[in-house]
């Protein structure tokens, strides 16, 4: 048996073993979740979305990668000219949440780049990632697939929280509450040549033991 194998084989266990610890830390959450983030964390990202949203055309097909109970796209749905709105997410409890508030057209249990080789090439008019790569090392393959469902003109609408060249030389660090961190040098390199960064900005995502929490908010569209 080569290395390779056994170090290919040790990366997919931790990654299976990642997966069903975020699933089971959110079905846990689920019952608190908007209420928390709202009035304990002061989460912003639905605020944001709500400006950036003034910005979009009528966007046919949304698919919302880790929406959770849904606060990021009822938001949307609520300003923008929004077709078809899809949900998709790890934890079966925030999926129930989302249709109990409705404003989904479809809902599905999955890992979201699963969902992402689903979707047909050329297919949705907008991406919604908010809060989410925070849970991704590796933001590559995401982009690689979203630039392929994307319909030339798309958009794609994510956040990151911020990490300095400082602290993560290579682009992205693992912090100390286990979630990823990535640099704007980093993201700018994966979408160079397939997006263009219409918006890239900094903000206070949420509050994080007492104190504000940066992280950048990005919205590109998808060169042809």
């Amino acid at each position: 048996m080569s290395a390779s194998w056994i170090a290919q084989a040790e990366r997919l266990v931790a990654q299976t073993r990642h997966r069903l610890e975020v699933e089971e830390e959110f079905d846990e959450y689920a019952g608190e979740f908007e209420k928390h983030l709202l009035t304990v964390l002061d989460y912003k990202l639905p605020e944001v979305l709500l400006h950036k949203a003034q910005l979009l055309p009528a966007l046919p097909r949304v698919v919302d990668l880790g929406c959770g109970t849904g606060l990021c796209g009822r938001a949307l749905r609520s300003r923008a000219a929004v077709g078809c709105l899809v949900g998709v997410d790890l934890s079966a409890c925030m999926l129930a949440r989302a249709k109990q508030e409705g404003g989904y057209d479809e809902l599905y249990q999955r890992d979201l780049l699963a969902h992402l080789q689903r979707e047909g090439s050329d297919a949705v008019d907008l991406l919604l990632a908010c809060d989410v790569f925070i849970y991704l090392r590796s933001l590559e393959k995401v982009v690689t697939e979203g630039h392929r469902v994307l319909r030339p003109g798309g958009f794609f609408f994510f956040s990151t929280e911020a990490a300095t060249v400082e602290e993560a030389p290579e682009g992205l660090v693992q912090r100390a509450s286990g979630r990823y961190a990535h640099s704007r040098d980093y993201v700018e390199g994966l979408t160079d040549r397939r997006f263009q960064i219409l918006d890239a900005e900094t903000i206070d995502l949420r509050i994080e033991d007492d104190l504000p929490l940066p992280g950048d908010c990005y919205l590109l569209q998808r060169l042809p």
